[in-house]
């Protein structure tokens, strides 16, 4: 079931991924739109319900709940209640 609000933006672009642990993995935005982005990213540990912090390659950080994982990505909710930055990256590919 599809529980996305907003229509998807395809994007490529380089993501440093923190885990609460703070383990850092990289990987690349492959979609996002007001409410998350999924991300490609090799094997990893994260899980779903972790909260992450993602550094965008422009210097943007934003926080986030992974809410699928998959073999070769994540999906991530933006938990903060300040949707500015999240807007100021969905700007950033129309």
């Amino acid at each position: 079931m599809e529980h996305r609000w907003g229509t998807r933006k395809p994007v490529l672009q380089d993501v440093c991924i923190r885990d609460e642990t703070g383990v850092t993995s990289h990987g690349k935005i492959n979609n996002v739109n007001r409410d998350g982005m999924y991300i490609q990213i090799d094997l990893h540990g994260i899980k779903k319900g972790s909260i992450i912090d993602l550094e965008t390659a422009n210097g943007r950080c934003i926080r986030g709940c992974v809410v699928h994982v998959q073999t070769n990505g994540i999906g991530i909710m933006f938990v903060s209640s300040n949707f500015s930055p999240c807007e100021q990256l969905l700007e950033q590919f129309q």
